[in-house]
């Protein structure tokens, strides 16, 4: 099968979502009410503090072999692992949007945002779906920590945010496209969504690339046995979260009384129907 290197069509999107929330029962309405119901996802994640907190510590952990030792700015450190006793073992959207609302808040005060409130809401969504059981996404996290411009990078990714229409991912170590995204849809929750003028944020991730590149096979072949490519690269992620935003109209024109945004989309791709197991991709071809 030749590689492919574009997204699907919106429509094409937007009808395979309708078909499988309209054809697959077996989860009784609990998908449906979720997909179609006004309120937002709750997101929570649950993590494990003793890890995270060795991790963002001044010195690395001495019994993990780690690349860099170099010990973390005290100051840095301390706003982290405060963030991670704060947090309590559980991330979600609600404080996701607290610490976002209070970057947003800050920069539209006294531009630019404080350093301090970036370092908070970059280190939670970090947290959030980070991996509970071991180190990797700490110790990125740790990585991208150690960057003396962290602060200014951060700042400058807000400043974007809020003043142009391009929704450019800021280049962080440590932070491949589906945490860097995570940024940026965290800055969005705090705005309640982007007015029509703006493209609101979503979370381009390996699962959700992939379950992308099964839809496209299908769509050319039915039998296709395995996933077409997709774009790569940073520039490709406005094109994304363009894609979801357009499927998510299109369902609501198609179904006028769904609720369905984005953001839906965007985790039915990742998830699956409950969240663990009986993914959509599973279901496939529609």
């Amino acid at each position: 099968m030749a590689a492919r290197h574009e997204w699907i069509t919106a429509t094409s999107l937007a009808s395979s979502i309708n078909r499988y929330l309209a054809a697959d029962q077996s989860h009784g309405q609990w998908l449906s009410s979720l997909m179609h119901g006004s309120a937002p996802l709750l997101r929570d994640f649950w993590f494990d503090e003793k890890t995270w907190t060795r991790w963002l510590s001044i010195d690395a952990p001495s019994s993990q072999r780690v690349e860099n030792r170099e010990r973390l700015d005290p100051r840095v450190s301390s706003l982290a692992c405060e963030l991670v006793k704060d947090v309590g073992h559980r991330v979600d959207r609600l404080k996701i949007t607290d610490l976002a609302t209070a970057v947003v808040s800050s920069y539209q005060h006294s531009a630019p945002a404080d350093v301090d409130h970036c370092v908070r809401l970059w280190v939670a969504t970090r947290l959030w779906g980070g991996g509970a059981s071991d180190g990797r996404v700490p110790w990125n996290t740790r990585r991208s920590l150690l960057d003396p411009e962290l602060g200014s990078k951060l700042q400058d990714s807000v400043k974007s945010f809020l003043t142009t229409p391009e929704l450019r991912v800021p280049d962080i170590d440590g932070a491949e496209l589906s945490y860097a995204s995570k940024w940026l849809w965290a800055l969005g929750t705090a705005l309640g969504g982007r007015d029509s003028q703006w493209r609101q944020a979503y979370i381009l991730d390996d699962r959700v690339r992939a379950t992308l590149g099964w839809l496209a096979a299908y769509e050319e072949d039915r039998a296709a046995g395995e996933p077409l490519g997709t774009p790569h690269g940073r520039g490709s992620y406005q094109a994304y979260c363009a894609l979801v935003a357009e499927a998510a109209e299109i369902i609501k024109v198609t179904t006028p009384t769904s609720k369905i945004d984005g953001e839906k989309i965007e985790w039915l791709l990742f998830s699956g129907s409950n969240g663990e197991s009986r993914s959509f991709r599973s279901r496939l071809p529609l």
